[in-house]
């Protein structure tokens, strides 16, 4: 059965739709809802098979809400790839149950923790650690959060004394390492990584870099087996510290994925 939505727009504007500077908020909610509806509608004409009763994903996969990282960045199939789970933090411990269905239930192979650069809960979570231990500057504010957003974030351990950037790496090993001690009912690999898209980590913009594999930090500039590559599709190449460029500056240019440009294998 097909759901149509009137927005109130008229369907012959562009695509998506454009909005004044200031848009009212009325005018933004109609916007959104004809632009779901118009991609509904185009993803239905290019994928016109009817989905089947049964999900079998390749991969359950956790990561951030951050609306900046989407997973058309890397992954394009139409259907039955990837079971997602998504909080802000890529935690493990906010949804617990649903990546055990994805592991226990759905039998995937794979859990991929995919944390991002420029990650807003991880600086708050790094903030707060910050103001811990050393008081902000007289013009700057304590973070004043909600409980709600507080408490969700509880489980972002922050060391002292570290930078931003290594905060979002140590997030996903974090996460890696609470998924290796979960007790999952069936044997799963477990991969870290990250999405940066801003190329905060030195690596370039847009690329997917994997930095831990079953609690295995990858210190080194080192691939995994061939089989892991292949089902992939993209190379392994870890960060190393706080992500600056090492001196070691000789990459070959085909082991630097712009997962932008990534064809499905």
């Amino acid at each position: 059965m097909h759901v149509v939505i009137d927005t109130g727009i008229n369907i012959e504007k562009s695509y998506p739709v454009r909005l004044s500077d200031k848009p009212s908020d009325n005018q933004r909610i109609r916007a959104v809802l004809k632009n779901l509806v118009m991609d509904c509608q185009k993803y239905s004409n290019e994928h016109p098979d009817k989905r089947s009763d049964h999900q079998h994903p390749r991969a359950t996969i956790v990561t951030c809400s951050d609306s900046r990282v989407q997973l058309s960045e890397f992954d394009q199939t139409a259907e039955e790839d990837l079971f997602v789970v998504r909080n802000i933090g890529n935690q493990h411990d906010l949804c617990k149950g649903s990546i055990r269905y994805g592991i226990d239930h759905l039998k995937t192979p794979l859990l991929l923790y995919v944390g991002h650069s420029n990650c807003g809960a991880v600086l708050t979570a790094w903030k707060l650690e910050k103001e811990k231990n050393e008081e902000p500057p007289k013009n700057e504010k304590k973070l004043e959060l909600h409980k709600d957003i507080e408490d969700e974030l509880k489980s972002i351990k922050i060391e002292k004394n570290i930078s931003y950037n290594q905060a979002i790496i140590d997030n996903v090993h974090n996460q890696v390492q609470k998924a290796m001690e979960a007790g999952f009912k069936r044997d799963v690999t477990v991969i870290g990584a990250i999405y940066d898209f801003r190329d905060d980590f030195g690596r370039g913009a847009n690329q997917l870099i994997f930095i831990n594999v079953n609690g295995k930090k990858l210190e080194k500039k080192e691939l995994l087996d061939d089989e892991l590559q292949k089902y992939f599709g993209a190379c392994i190449y870890p960060i190393i510290g706080t992500g600056e460029l090492q001196e070691d500056k000789k990459i070959s240019k085909h082991l630097m994925i712009d997962v932008r440009q990534k064809s499905k294998l």
